[in-house]
């Protein structure tokens, strides 16, 4: 009979110095060290294979059909309406209704409603 320890307690951790990202290292069991895959990092895995595996991308908004960042937030056709309209307008988008967004305008925030993290 044998005893393993994982050394995984600051998987999900984001160091950092200044500006920059330190990356975050694990030690396995014999000792040896390795990069770590933060909860966010397998979050943005996610959303750039749900986007390569749309055969229509018209599916998307404006925003996510090239993958920006801000998705809802970059697509004027919702920024510039009311904020029920727009947030319908932003859920038709199939990135923006499983991974949320931000509107500035109108004030809007939708949480993502998938969650990557380690137990």
């Amino acid at each position: 009979m044998g005893r393993i320890t994982w050394n995984l307690h600051s998987l999900s951790n984001k160091g950092t110095v200044g500006n920059v990202t330190e990356p975050r290292t694990l030690t396995l069991a014999d000792r040896s060290k390795t990069d770590g895959i933060s909860d966010e990092m397998l979050k943005h895995i996610h959303v750039e294979t749900l986007w390569a595996l749309e055969n229509n991308k018209k599916n998307l908004c404006s925003a996510c059909q090239v993958l920006k960042p801000e998705r809802a937030n970059a697509c004027e056709e919702v920024t510039k309406e009311a904020t029920l309209k727009a947030v319908k307008i932003a859920l038709q988008c199939e990135l923006c209704d499983l991974h949320g967004f931000l509107l500035e305008r109108p004030v809007f925030a939708r949480e993502s409603t998938i969650e990557f993290g380690w137990q």
